[in-house]
């Protein structure tokens, strides 16, 4: 009897929210390589016979993800500011 040939799938986390590449499996469950939550394959961002092809794949994700992030911060810390009139309006000399 022929082995099927190993497919690896592009998955994220739901707890840590981290992109990674797992070996499918028989059973629809995995264990998240980051934080070691057990969880069940929802959403396959990527599919491939190559493991080379779907870490491309998350990695475009992942930073698309990390720029978002970063993004959203900035944004925070932007409007944070304009919460809290009273800190421009006396500047300090040097």
């Amino acid at each position: 009897a022929e082995t099927m040939a190993n497919t690896y799938l592009g998955l994220r986390c739901f707890e840590c929210r981290a992109f990674q590449v797992q070996q499918r499996k028989k059973s629809a469950k995995w264990e998240c390589r980051v934080c070691g939550t057990k969880q069940s394959v929802t959403r396959v961002y990527a599919s491939d016979a190559k493991a080379a092809a779907v870490r491309g794949v998350i990695t475009q994700l992942s930073r698309a993800q990390g720029e978002a992030e970063e993004a959203a911060e900035a944004s925070r810390f932007q409007h944070s500011g304009e919460d809290e009139p009273g800190q421009r309006e006396n500047p300090v000399l040097v």
